[in-house]
This record gives C-alpha cells, structure tokens and sequence, in this order.
C-alpha cells in the first residue's frame, strides 16, 4: 500500500513540475486499465447472426485456407472485428478449398459503425488488401472461426491478433492502437 500511495504523489509531483501532458497520460492509463483490458477480452471474438435466404457452410484458419462455401443473402447483427457493431445486409456468393477461392459478397446497408464492402475475387486473397487492413478493415485477414446458415445465419470466429493485444496489453502495451485514452472521453 506504501508503494502504491508513494507512486501516485510522485506522479501528482511530476503533474505539478511542467509535466502535465505525461503525467495526464500515464493517469489516463492505470484509470482505464480495467475498462481497456475488458475491451480487449471483447475483441478477441466476433459472432454474427442473421436471418434471410441464404445457405452456408464453411470453416476457415485464416481468409486464405478455408473449406466450404455458400450463396444467398442475409440481413444479420454484428460484432465484428475491429470493434464493428451494428447491422447490415451481407449477398453473394463464396467457395473454397484450401488456398483456391472465388468470392462475390456485399456488405451494404451498414449501421455507423459496420464497415461495409465489396469483394469480387478469384485465387489466393492477400493479407495487404484494404478489407483486411489490421486498424480498421472491415475482415480480419488472421481470423479462425466458420459459418453456418441456413435460413438462420450464424458466423464466429477468434482473432489472434486480438489475443496478443490483449495479452501485450496487461503489460500497458497496446499493440493495435485501440485503447481508450483520456483524450477520447
């Protein structure tokens, strides 16, 4: 308890020798730890589910090797990566096997905080395409999860990525950027 009390007046007394923004910060930082990591254990999934004709059934350890395919359309709710959440309507068409893909989907009518899309390709999708952006694209490139529809929509997946960032984030190292600071509340 002596050490907890001597850290707060010496950062108190760094806040009052002409250190304020570092000192705001690093306070910043231990008041929204708990709400960070919280957030962060949050990121580390993503779960969608939806109604509409469509079916569908795939799995994927990654967006370049996946099993499985499907067609139709589907007005769903999201919890996305890169902290989307909302609704949107999602059509097309996809079929994989293995690292051999051709993808036709669209995601459009998206509340504010769903990214939406358009993605028409054929082959081996890449990790440096705009969808996949690591900060704030609309997939993650890296994710491990599936779908299953029919009729009922649903999708999960878990993020890798996320999970180091949570796991660098015990550390106060927020490896995506994503933490909430003073600034932003």
């Amino acid at each position: 308890m002596k050490k907890i009390i001597f850290i707060c007046v010496c950062v108190m007394m760094l806040g009052t020798a002409g250190f304020d923004a570092k000192a705001d910060d690093t306070l910043s930082k231990i008041a929204l730890y708990f709400p960070n990591r919280i957030m962060d254990a949050l990121d580390v999934f993503t779960v969608s589910v939806g109604l509409g004709p469509v079916v569908r059934a795939k799995l994927y350890a990654t967006r370049g090797f996946a099993f499985g395919g499907g067609a139709g359309a589907e007005v769903m709710a999201i919890k996305g990566c890169n902290r989307q959440y909302g609704v949107c309507r999602e059509s097309g068409y996809d079929i994989s096997f293995a690292m051999f893909n051709r993808i036709s989907l669209t995601r459009d009518g998206t509340s504010r905080l769903v990214v939406p899309f358009v993605i028409d390709e054929e082959g081996f999708p890449l990790p440096n395409e705009r969808i996949y952006e690591p900060y704030n694209g609309a997939r993650d490139y890296w994710a491990i999860g599936g779908n299953l529809s029919l009729g009922l929509a649903t999708s999960v997946a878990i993020h890798p990525i996320e999970i180091a960032d949570f796991l660098a984030g015990i550390f106060f190292i927020d490896l995506k950027d994503d933490d909430i600071i003073g600034e932003d509340l």
